[in-house]
């Protein structure tokens, strides 16, 4: 892993802020992801392959948007920056937004179904205005690949914790909180308030630094036709595109079918409550996760991103098999859920400072620097890829005939849900391989970067 020690490194606070900035995203982000088809499946009373397809739909709609947000951002100018703008005007109606996603009124199914794809787009729309924003950031703070990967490792980092405290934490908030859906609708008040407050603590802290290699292309009006066509010559930046559906793929499945899964061996094996075994489930997942996450930095700095990750996810394949052996015995769900946490998490972290090389490699290929829309593969994947995960748990769940607000489903269900469970995996994981060993640029990046350099030198000398 090369680094240039030119550039300017990034303070400790700085990083911090910046992952907090993926926390206040994380802890609406994640909480729907899990529980959203079981609170409008289980708690609502609505059929899941409806849900499902609300949610595909809408994803691929707002993934587009992304793309439209990403050329947005390319064309922000402000005393603010390009990027951190947007954490400030985005941060109110993305808070609004989150609360909104539960309140659905006690009307007939076809309104509700209204509301529901209403309120789901509001908060897509807002995600996306503060998500593309934050994730060009870490781009404009640095261009040292290292200090760009720790900033991805404290982004996730912030992630993991939010998603560590979804998944232990909103069962049982919302159990506490009066159950029903208005125990649901006061924790999405309090998750999005603390959201709210990590976002302004990003916006405050952090700062844009890089500039392109020719100066007077920063403000060259590039028709969006133009760096579209760019952008899809930017072979590294297709790779990491498929890798982020893939992969949000897979994760929208495993959390969507999780909480049926924790709910099924929880009746099943009658020695924990559905609450307990799912923040059992999410501890011995996300601890180590966060601990491989730690270690992966020197390992990233001695062998590179993409090595780590090829590694980290035949660590996760291997544990994917280990539950076979009995999928409804506690102490191997554990073991499971620590090795592929683990596994997963080299991926994890380095996954957007893969992405972030690819904006040096566009500019060094095409003498244009485009930030928001290489970054936006990253919002369009996370959102398309969860959607359809989402949707395809909906789908098979309706097909097997799964009962909706049943406690106790037909054997045909109960088995969908450990196919989904225990196989899906696998092939995600597979295919994630398999896309890693064609990115061949941590090897080709230390050159691009000094290649640019002498581009900015000339230029200054000039």
């Amino acid at each position: 892993m090369a680094t240039n020690t030119n550039i300017q490194k990034v303070s400790m606070q700085e990083k911090l802020s910046y992952g907090a900035g993926d926390f206040a995203t994380g802890i609406v982000w994640h909480v729907s992801s899990m529980f959203l088809m079981f609170y409008y499946t289980m708690v609502i009373g609505l059929n899941p392959a409806t849900i499902g397809t609300i949610i595909f739909a809408s994803k691929i709609f707002d993934g587009v948007t992304d793309i439209g947000m990403g050329f947005i951002v390319d064309k922000t100018h402000s005393k603010y920056g390009k990027a951190r703008p947007w954490l400030l005007w985005g941060a109110i109606p993305f808070l609004i937004s989150g609360i909104l996603l539960y309140t659905v009124p006690d009307v007939s199914t076809g309104w509700q179904l209204v509301y529901i794809t209403i309120s789901y787009n509001l908060l897509s729309f807002a995600y996306t205005a503060v998500n593309i924003p934050y994730g060009t950031l870490a781009s404009l703070i640095t261009q040292d690949q290292y200090e760009r990967s720790v900033l991805n490792v404290s982004r996730m980092l912030f992630s993991t914790f939010a998603g560590l405290i979804a998944g232990m934490g909103t069962l049982a908030i919302v159990k506490v909180l009066g159950d029903g859906q208005k125990g649901w609708i006061t924790m999405a008040i309090i998750f999005s308030a603390v959201g709210f407050v990590c976002l302004m603590l990003c916006f405050k802290n952090t700062k844009e630094r890089v500039k392109p290699a020719i100066k007077e292309l920063e403000d060259r009006k590039i028709p969006f036709k133009l760096s579209m066509k760019f952008l899809f010559r930017n072979k590294y930046w297709l790779l990491i595109l498929a890798l982020f559906l893939v992969q949000n793929t897979g994760n929208g499945v495993g959390t969507a079918v999780s909480t049926f899964f924790v709910a099924q061996v929880a009746q099943v094996g009658e020695s924990m409550s559905t609450e307990s075994l799912m923040m059992l489930l999410t501890f011995t997942k996300i601890v180590p996760s966060v601990i491989a996450m730690l270690v992966s930095l020197p390992l990233v700095k001695r062998f590179g991103k993409r090595n780590v990750a090829i590694i980290g996810m035949v660590v996760s394949l291997v544990g994917c098999f280990i539950i076979f052996i009995d999928p409804y015995s506690i102490s191997l769900i554990i073991i499971t859920n620590v090795i592929k946490g683990a596994g997963g998490s080299a991926l994890v972290a380095v996954m957007f400072a893969l992405l972030a090389d690819t904006i040096e490699y566009g500019e060094w290929r095409n003498g244009v620097r485009t930030e928001g829309l290489v970054y936006s593969a990253g919002s369009f994947g996370a959102k398309v890829g969860t959607g359809f995960g989402a949707a395809v748990v909906g789908w098979m769940l309706a097909g097997s005939g799964f009962i909706s607000g049943a406690h106790v489903q037909p054997e045909s269900a109960q088995s969908m849900i450990m196919f989904i469970f225990l196989w899906l995996p696998i092939i995600f994981d597979t295919l994630m391989i398999i896309i890693l060993v064609f990115y061949k640029l941590d090897k080709q990046f230390p050159q691009i970067l000094a290649d640019l350099a002498a581009i900015r030198e000339s230029n200054i000398t000039k």
